[in-house]
């Protein structure tokens, strides 16, 4: 439903999507947006930057693995009707993400069970230093 919100709004703010399987091209087809809604951030303040999705069976998160140029984190708001949506260069956020990793192990979580995930929690407002556009979506 998060990639429906945000063709939605993309359209509304005059750029032409293709879909291609799950990665959406914007403008001229040379970007590759991979779409994350995260339901916890907003009231937590922080993102949990993925770095294995399953330690058993070996899966690297998905900012780590996926060939997107840029993340659409896609957040709640105070508002229910309506989410903002933080367009971020997604080299910058990985480097972010293993940056906090290397100088401070520490940081990591697991989260997720039996699955076992491990990540680092990265404060929204490094994320919002590295923003390349911010969208209002209404419902």
């Amino acid at each position: 439903q998060a990639e429906e919100w945000v063709k939605d709004a993309l359209l509304l703010d005059n750029y032409a999507l293709a879909s291609k399987g799950k990665y959406h091209d914007m403008i001229d087809g040379t970007e590759k947006i991979e779409v994350k809604y995260d339901m916890v951030a907003a009231r937590t303040g922080n993102f949990f930057f993925e770095i294995i999705s399953n330690i058993h069976v070996g899966n690297l998160g998905a900012c780590l693995y996926s060939r997107a140029d840029t993340l659409c984190l896609v957040l709640d708001t105070i508002d229910k009707n309506k989410k903002e949506m933080l367009f971020i260069d997604m080299d910058k956020l990985r480097f972010i993400g293993i940056k906090m990793l290397v100088t401070n192990p520490k940081s990591v979580r697991q989260v997720g069970g039996n699955m076992a995930c491990y990540g680092v929690l990265i404060p929204l407002e490094e994320v919002r230093k590295i923003v390349r556009k911010r969208l209002e979506h209404e419902l």
